[in-house]
């Protein structure tokens, strides 16, 4: 079964807690605390997330003399550490016998201190024995063989389990008739860890299970579907384990309605109000109900309710795990958002990134991970992903896809045409393919001398990309602060199609538009030269995300660059009174002051100019005037300028 426990970043810091806990517990005795870290099979570094949080909180703790450290100990199946890994242990739980061994020194190891053994879901991995209790008598199942089905085999309770004798006794006396399993692996495992840890330890496991005898009489315990006992898919009895093991304590909880959770103590300092204040952490942790959130988070996204949605993600502490099941529906609820929430969404996929075990880079997650970027506007973080999925072998066709949109978004439009075409060759009806082409191929056609085509500088990260469509999106993103359009008089753009039909107007009306796109980070903001004769009039904004990073004035440069290439002489703008940033950038960038000034309303604004030639040997004054009156007769100026 699917297990309810997410361990991901909720289940770091509850674990990071407990550790924490203990070491402070252990201080007194003046000992070093280690967390054992089982790594499951085909899990490797599964502990990524755990490890940075003990770093974290150890380098704290050592200014006041407690010592925390973490050992990874990969069990059998688990691939081994590359070259220069940091120290793990090894030690089989099949074999608890044999003591763990440091690595890379090859020297038996014995701790120095407590310690705390993460098993995870490790108990299930174990030996197991399938029992029956049917009034009065006891069964065991005898696993199949080849060419012999499995049967059920009596014993003798007063005698069996040859681990602990007469121990199921009470199971017969208790109960008319039910199944259940005795994990003899785990209790080998935890007699094993008791011997070479003697100075105190903890175990943390978790998997499907009992919890008490109470678990017998309700669902839980009702009988093991056929599949399960084939596959040997078996719950952990957690109640036997308990009170198996001599000298422990132990503390559970089930978590929803099929899992457990235990906590085991021994060894020094092992008493039971230290054990109870110990397990806090997991009594309270969001992680027990990982399983749910997910589902909610769903629920909320289908219902169009982000915000709702997003509270969720936050409670779960950005559980990747939780994110990945709601991926579907988060794709399209963020890809109809728009305005300062989708920011928000961007900084929880930040969030969800960090938190990913890096030990499974998952094709579904990483595919769904770029999409919500995307449709975040967050191109940078998509690339990662996309980047991921491009060294998992041979290219699927919606990878090529993904990798052809994040092209276009950062103005690489003739490489993001070859990866779509690569799609489609292999995939003629992938979902959006034709369309992204045929968007594509637009833009591309309207490439032509002098002003339609992209424009950049050598080790300049920025390009001018002409203005199309496809920027809707991302252009209605970045414009989303109205304080942008007050600044540089443009229309407030509220809705995609606002953004779109504005889009078509400016390239109808022949000015040189574009995209200011970042080789990253996509648009980044928009610039525009409004052309008469060999005049330009310049038009710019840095978006919402990008504002205060530097990019207007390589920008302005790129744009004058631009216009004097293309045989413009001079290139005005004007900026209003209190827009003192705009105004340092257009001085960096060449732009003389003019002492000019329009008539009410319009006279807040400061006219700036940049002459091609140092002196361009005409009345810059009268330049201005007679521009800006031409292009826009709205704004007047007092005599005599006017003249």
């Amino acid at each position: 079964m699917a297990s309810t426990v997410s361990e991901g970043s909720c289940w770091a810091q509850a674990v990071s807690d407990l550790a924490v806990r203990y070491a402070l517990g252990a201080a007194g005795r003046g000992a070093k605390v280690t967390v054992v870290d089982l790594e499951p099979p085909g899990r490797r570094d599964a502990g990524s997330l755990l490890r940075c949080r003990l770093q974290g909180v150890a380098e704290l703790m050592e200014s006041s003399g407690i010592r925390l450290q973490y050992l990874a100990c990969p069990q059998p199946g688990t691939a081994s550490p590359p070259e220069g890994a940091q120290p793990h242990l090894q030690w089989d739980a099949n074999h608890p016998e044999v003591p763990p061994v440091a690595w890379p020194s090859g020297e038996p190891w014995r701790p120095p201190g407590p310690v705390v053994v993460l098993m995870r879901d490790g108990w299930t991995r174990l030996e197991q024995r399938l029992m029956s209790a049917h009034y009065g008598r006891l069964f065991h199942w005898e696993r199949e063989r080849p060419q012999q089905p499995g049967s059920w085999l009596q014993l003798d309770a007063d005698t069996y389990p040859p681990e602990a004798p007469g121990s199921l006794r009470h199971y017969l006396e208790g109960f008319n008739s039910f199944q259940f399993t005795l994990p003899v692996g785990a209790l080998q495992a935890l007699r094993g860890i008791a011997q070479w840890a003697a100075r105190g330890w903890l175990v943390l496991a978790h998997a499907d299970g009992w919890a008490d005898r109470q678990d017998f009489r309700l669902p839980a315990g009702e009988l093991l579907a056929p599949q399960r006992i084939r596959d040997w898919q078996l719950p952990v009895n957690f109640d036997w384990l308990a009170v198996q093991c001599p000298g422990a304590l132990s503390w559970q909880s089930r978590v929803g309605t099929d899992e457990v959770l235990q906590l085991m103590m021994g060894g020094d300092g092992a008493d039971a109000r230290s054990l109870a204040e110990l397990a806090r952490p997991l009594q309270t942790a969001p992680f027990s109900v990982a399983r749910h959130l997910a589902r909610s988070i769903r629920v909320c996204l289908e219902h169009g309710d982000t915000e709702a949605a997003l509270a969720l993600l936050r409670l779960s502490g950005w559980d990747a795990h939780a994110f990945e099941q709601a991926l579907p529906r988060a794709i399209g609820a963020l890809e109809a958002t728009h305005g300062f929430h989708k920011a928000d969404w961007a900084e929880a996929l930040a969030r969800v990134w960090e938190n990913r075990p890096t030990d499974r880079d998952d094709i579904e997650f990483l595919r769904g991970f770029a999409h919500a970027a995307l449709a975040c506007r967050q191109v940078a973080a998509a690339r990662r992903a996309v980047d991921l999925l491009s060294m998992r072998g041979a290219p699927q066709p919606q990878d090529l896809l993904l990798q052809a949109q994040c092209l276009d978004e950062i103005g690489q439009l003739q490489q993001a045409l070859i990866h779509c075409d690569r799609a489609l060759a292999l995939d003629a009806r992938i979902a959006g393919g034709a369309a992204l082409r045929a968007g594509l191929a637009a833009a591309i056609a309207r490439h032509r001398e002098p002003w339609r085509t992209p424009y950049r500088l050598p080790g300049c990260a920025l390009q001018l990309e002409p203005l199309h469509t496809n920027h809707a999106h991302a252009l209605l993103h970045q414009y989303r602060d109205a304080q942008i359009a007050v600044m540089t008089g443009l229309p407030r753009l509220t809705t995609l199609a606002e953004a779109s039909d504005w889009i078509t107007r400016k390239l109808g009306e022949g000015d040189a538009s574009y995209a200011i796109v970042h080789a990253e980070l996509g648009l980044v903001g928009y610039l525009d030269l409004e052309l008469l004769g060999e005049r330009a009039y310049l038009c710019i904004w840095i978006g919402t995300d990008f504002q205060g990073r530097g990019f207007a004035s390589p920008a302005i440069e790129l744009a004058c660059r631009r216009a004097f290439d293309n045989g413009i002489a001079i290139v005005m703008s004007s900026v209003y009174d209190d827009n003192l940033r705009s105004f340092r950038a257009l001085e960096r960038c060449g732009f003389t002051k003019s002492a000019l000034r329009a008539c009410a309303p319009h006279d807040e604004r400061t006219f700036v100019y940049r002459a091609r030639d140092a002196a361009p040997g005409c009345d810059m004054q009268s330049e201005i005037v007679l521009f800006v009156c031409a292009t826009n007769p709205d704004i007047r100026f007092p005599e005599p300028a006017c003249t």
